[in-house]
């Protein structure tokens, strides 16, 4: 099963936040170079080639999007020459750089996908590109969206994840006739239904593991997940 990463032009996952503890920073940092050595596919959204160059020690496969945020023509030489064979240009106004991205994986026959960089910066980028997790969910056997703070997960049906106890953690509904049903959560739901976005928020963890179950066969529900 084909394993995609994809890093987008939100905040640089590669940011040092001093609010957080260092073994928090340190984890966090392992878990995306594990991600990506074990990814058959590394994507980076074109913007985002600034913070991959400075930032991180792996070259991309490929840079995709428009390529209407980085101006590749006055980079240094080096660098033009590095990337001039994996730039993919897709000028479809109608699709974010993310989704170009998402798509162009899917074309390499990925199946997982996990996205980092999405979040920061704009909160309407951010809002978008959350919202977005629901339609790649429809396409993907997997997808998972990583920051340095919690993951982002699209439910399809059913979803049970390994953590820690005491993580926080929040349930979001789309339709308001979703029923979901939880195990090992602080505040349990039996078939319940989440009129408004905010209602499933501010839960934590009881245990190792947690499950999350929707009536649905349609990705309508995304949780946020603290990162241990």
């Amino acid at each position: 099963m084909s394993k995609a990463v994809i890093f987008a032009n939100g905040q640089s996952p590669f940011f040092e936040d001093i609010s957080l503890s260092k073994n928090k920073r340190v984890q966090f940092l392992e878990n995306l170079k594990k991600d990506v050595s074990q990814a058959e596919i590394v994507i980076v959204c074109d913007g985002a080639i600034k913070y991959i160059e400075e930032e991180s020690s792996f070259t991309p496969d490929y840079i995709v999007g428009d390529l209407d945020s980085v101006d590749f023509e006055n980079l240094d030489l080096n660098i033009q020459k590095k990337y001039s064979t994996k730039l993919i240009k897709i000028p479809d106004q109608n699709t974010n750089d993310l989704t170009k991205a998402v798509n162009f994986a899917m074309s390499k026959n990925a199946k997982q996908v996990t996205i980092y960089g999405a979040t920061g910066k704009r909160e309407d980028h951010s809002l978008a590109n959350i919202a977005l997790l629901l339609e790649y969910a429809r396409q993907l056997d997997s997808v998972v969206m990583k920051s340095q703070y919690g993951m982002f997960y699209p439910v399809k049906e059913s979803l049970t994840c390994k953590t820690a106890p005491n993580r926080q953690i929040s349930i979001f509904s789309v339709d308001k006739e979703v029923e979901i049903t939880t195990e090992n959560l602080a505040w349990e739901l039996y078939n319940a239904k989440l009129p408004f976005l905010w209602m499933g928020s501010l839960n934590r963890t009881l245990k190792n593991q947690f499950t999350i179950q929707t009536n649905s066969d349609q990705a309508k529900v995304f949780i946020w997940l603290e990162s241990v």
